[in-house]
């Protein structure tokens, strides 16, 4: 099963596109949960905690995130970074 944690900032319809592909696709949504508002740091430490990958479009600032808790010896997921400009289908 796919357990990934979808950024606030992430095109929605991707979302519905990977769910209708993915059967059992478990996913939490950052607004619809107490991270809502959150920095990048809390939200690749709450994702490493669950054991879910970070699905987002920030390709500016999750990256040096996630290699700083690298660096640290941290844990951490993975991390899927999907350009904002690709077509619907090819970000699915």
């Amino acid at each position: 099963m796919l357990r990934i944690l979808i950024d606030e900032n992430f095109d929605q319809r991707i979302l519905r596109g990977l769910k209708r592909q993915i059967e059992r696709l478990d996913y939490v949504i950052v607004q619809e949960t107490e991270l809502a508002g959150s920095k990048d740091s809390p939200l690749l430490a709450w994702a490493a905690e669950q054991q879910r990958i970070l699905v987002t479009h920030d390709v500016n600032t999750v990256p040096k995130y996630a290699y700083d808790r690298i660096r640290a010896g941290a844990p951490m997921t993975s991390v899927i970074i999907v350009p904002e400009d690709p077509a619907i289908g090819n970000a699915i």
